[in-house]
């Protein structure tokens, strides 16, 4: 009886050595799989008190390519190498997979991001607009090189989910005169809150 508690105790202490050291993996892969959604949630919050955003997004994207990279190396590392576990094979490998899930959705990531963010701040925003005249106005926002992102309010017209005419915009927004020929694209948070994109490449 005391041989099998001790053999017991023994796989136990195992058991949660491997699941600690499969932690950091599960952490770094959950970062992967959410990298756009984490980035787009900073860009918000730092735009409270920096305008232009150029230089942190190539922050956040030489990060996740030194991730990316790191993954890779620590794969063909593993594969090579027999006396690698099979558990860095796995670890680099959903990392990787996890990368590239996430740069494939990046774009609902970035707006879930949005929404995640309204509603953290509902209060705010209500606030900012609580004595707004029947203009629609710009809330919040921020440029990164010749890429600009609004979070803008109206009550008076009601935007469409998708692509949107930039010279319909001009004539809505006096603020929005220089980005006539820009690709734009607006998506709605509700409440008549709306996110507006504008790419002027």
């Amino acid at each position: 009886m005391e041989g099998q508690a001790t053999f017991k105790q023994a796989s136990e202490t195992m058991a949660s050595a491997q699941a600690k050291r499969q932690l950091p993996c599960a952490a770094l892969s959950a970062v992967a799989a959410g990298w756009y959604f984490i980035a787009e949630l900073a860009y918000n919050y730092l735009a409270f008190s920096v305008h232009e955003l150029f230089s942190w997004q190539l922050l956040f994207l030489a990060a996740l390519g030194l991730l990316l990279l790191g993954a890779m190396i620590r794969l063909v590392s593993a594969i090579w190498s027999p006396r690698e576990r099979i558990s860095k094979i796995i670890c680099s490998s959903a990392i990787i997979i996890c990368v590239i899930l996430s740069f494939r959705f990046a774009s609902n990531l970035q707006i879930l991001a949005d929404k995640v963010f309204y509603l953290a701040n509902n209060s705010w925003f209500r606030e900012k607009t609580e004595n707004y005249s029947e203009q629609p106005i710009i809330v919040h926002g921020f440029s990164s090189h010749t890429s600009h992102k609004f979070f803008i309010y109206t009550r008076s017209r009601t935007l469409p989910n998708g692509p949107v005419d930039s010279t319909a915009l001009t004539s809505l927004f006096n603020k929005l005169d220089t980005f006539t020929g820009c690709r734009a694209d607006t998506r709605s948070l509700g409440g008549g809150f709306y996110v507006l994109k504008a790419d002027c490449r």
